[in-house]
C-alpha cells in the first residue's frame, strides 16, 4: 500500500493542471509551490490557493491581489467575495471546507472554475471597484 499524499501535495499535483489556463490564456507565471499551496503571478495580479488547518477544522482558500501600478496600490480579496460581487453566483460555488484528498481535488476544480469566470472582471476597468466592494482598502506597493 502506498503512502497518501499530504493535502498540500494534492494542491501541488492537481492545481497545476486545474489552473493551467492562467498561464495559457492570461499570461501568468507559475505555478509557484508555496508552503500551503500554489501561486500564480503577473505584474497586475497575484493569485494563491492554500490549504489551512486549525484545531479540528480544515479548509482551502483562494486569495487574489490586484496591483494598480499607476496608483501605487494593491488590493486583496477572497475569491468567494469577488465571485459574488462580480455577480457570478453565490459563495457556495466556491466552497472552502475540505476533508480527504478527493474533496481537496474537487475544491481545486471548483476554485479554478470560479477563477476562470472571474478573470474578465479582475482584469477590466472595474477591477479596483470590485476589490473595494469586498472591503479591501488600498495598501502601498513596495518599490
Amino acid at each position: 500500500m502506498g503512502k497518501r499524499p499530504r493535502p498540500v501535495e494534492i494542491i501541488w499535483q492537481h492545481g497545476a493542471e486545474a489552473f493551467a489556463f492562467l498561464i495559457e490564456e492570461w499570461d501568468f507565471d507559475g505555478p509557484e509551490r508555496t508552503e500551503g499551496g500554489i501561486a500564480y503571478h503577473r505584474p497586475d495580479l497575484h493569485l494563491s490557493t492554500e490549504i489551512w488547518a486549525w484545531k479540528r477544522e480544515a479548509g482551502m482558500t483562494t486569495g487574489v491581489v490586484h496591483v494598480d501600478t499607476e496608483a501605487g496600490t494593491r488590493h486583496g480579496a477572497d475569491l468567494s467575495c469577488l465571485y459574488v460581487q462580480a455577480g457570478l453566483g453565490p459563495a457556495q460555488h466556491v466552497p472552502e471546507q475540505v476533508g480527504g484528498g478527493h474533496t481537496i481535488a474537487k475544491r481545486i476544480d471548483q476554485h479554478a472554475r470560479a477563477v476562470r469566470l472571474l478573470m474578465p472582471h479582475v482584469t477590466g476597468p472595474g477591477a479596483t471597484a470590485l476589490f473595494h466592494r469586498c472591503g479591501s482598502g488600498p495598501s502601498a506597493v513596495e518599490p
